[in-house]
C-alpha cells in the first residue's frame, strides 16, 4: 500500500522533483524506523520468553 501511495503521489507530483525528493526521505526515515521497532520488538520477545521460563526454574 505505501508503494502504490509512493507511485500515486511521484505521478501527481512529477513535475516537481523537490517534493518527490522530500517525500523519499520521508518514506526511506519510516522504512528505518519500521526496521528498528522490529528490531527491539523481537529483542522484547525473547526478554520476556526467557522471563516466562524463569518463573519455572
Amino acid at each position: 500500500m505505501l508503494i502504490s501511495l509512493l507511485f500515486c503521489i511521484s505521478f501527481v507530483n512529477f513535475h516537481n522533483a523537490e517534493t518527490f525528493e522530500i517525500i523519499k526521505d520521508e518514506l526511506l526515515f519510516l522504512n528505518l524506523n519500521a526496521k528498528i521497532a522490529k528490531i527491539f520488538y523481537k529483542n522484547n520477545l525473547v526478554f520476556e520468553k526467557n522471563n516466562f521460563s524463569s518463573l519455572f526454574n
